[in-house]
């Protein structure tokens, strides 16, 4: 499993400045223009950096968990009634969100800064002469 963790820095390339997805290309510049030259060859390319995206912005928080613990209690015991009167949800926010940074590594990350994307021109053959 990767060690990253949310926050961390990651830097991308991608052959448009625009790219609504950019490739992986590792966790410094100087890595991301490795791997896109070794994708674009000669052409020119953009590289961007940005951050792991957390886990917990993908999975469900108190709020959904008691959702469906009532709808569960309702549908094996019949009633309707609130059955959980006692929860401390920032309690259970905080304990969801260690065990999801703790065994969920997220591969997405997203652009972050406000700098434009770095070109990277492409190489031209030198000349002999």
């Amino acid at each position: 499993m990767s060690t990253h963790q949310p926050g961390d820095t990651v830097w991308g390339y991608s052959n448009s400045p625009d790219a609504e997805s950019w490739n992986t290309g590792g966790a410094t510049r100087e890595e991301a223009i490795r791997e896109g030259r070794a994708l674009y060859g000669d052409d020119a390319f953009y590289i961007q950096w940005g951050t792991y995206a957390d886990p917990v912005e993908c999975f469900p928080d108190a709020r959904d968990v008691i959702e469906r613990a009532e709808e569960y209690a309702a549908d094996n015991w019949g009633t309707e009634d609130d059955v959980f009167t006692e929860i401390d949800r920032d309690a259970l926010d905080a304990a969801l969100a260690a065990v999801y940074r703790a065994h969920v590594k997220c591969s997405r990350w997203q652009v972050t800064n406000t700098t434009p994307s770095e070109l990277i021109a492409a190489l031209t053959p030198t000349e002999d002469t």
